[in-house]
C-alpha cells in the first residue's frame, strides 16, 4: 500500500492481510470465536452444577433471642441427603454436563464447517477474479488486433464492428 507521509510517498505493508491456510483459519475461529467461547462457558457451568450436585449440604446453627421465656433459642439444621435422591440429582447433573459437552462438540464441528465453507467461497471468488482479469486482458488484446486489422484494411467494416 502506498501512503503519503511527511517526507513523500511511503510504502506501508498491510500486516492484517496475510494469507492463511484452511487449518489456521479453523484454529483461529475455534480459539477466538464467540461461538466457541460460549460453548466453553456452558461446559464449565455444567461442570460446576455437577460439582454442586455432588457436594453434601452444610449443616447450619442459629441462635435467637426473644423476650418470652425461654429467652434463648438454638436451632441446628442437619440436612439428611437421602441416597436415592442424591444419586438421582447427581445423575441428572452428569447427564446435563454430557449433553452440554455434546452440544459443544457439535458447535465446534459447525464452526469448522462454516470456516471451510467460507474459505472455499473465498478461493472461488479469487479464482473468479483472476479469470475475469484474464478475460478482460484477452478482450482488450482482441480489440486491439481488430482495430489494427481494420486500419490496415485486412477486413471489412462488416466483419469487425467495434
Amino acid at each position: 500500500m502506498l501512503a503519503t507521509g511527511l517526507y513523500g510517498p511511503v510504502v506501508v505493508s498491510l500486516s492484517a492481510q496475510q494469507p492463511v491456510t484452511r487449518a489456521q483459519a479453523a484454529a483461529a475461529a475455534l480459539a477466538r470465536g464467540a461461538r466457541a467461547a460460549f460453548g466453553r462457558a456452558d461446559t464449565a457451568a455444567a461442570g460446576g452444577v455437577l460439582r454442586g450436585a455432588r457436594a453434601y449440604p452444610n449443616p447450619s446453627f442459629a441462635a435467637t433471642y426473644t423476650k418470652d421465656v425461654p429467652r434463648y433459642h438454638y436451632v441446628a439444621d442437619l440436612l439428611l441427603d437421602l441416597p436415592w435422591l442424591r444419586s438421582v440429582r447427581i445423575g441428572a447433573a452428569a447427564a446435563a454436563r454430557d449433553a452440554t459437552g455434546f452440544g459443544f462438540a457439535f458447535e465446534r464441528a459447525a464452526i469448522r464447517f462454516d470456516v471451510d465453507t467460507t474459505y472455499t467461497r473465498a478461493l472461488a471468488a479469487a479464482a473468479h477474479a483472476r479469470l475475469s482479469r484474464r478475460n478482460a486482458r484477452d478482450a482488450d488484446s482482441l480489440l486491439t488486433m481488430a482495430r489494427l486489422r481494420r486500419e490496415v484494411g485486412d477486413v471489412s467494416e462488416l466483419d469487425v464492428r467495434l
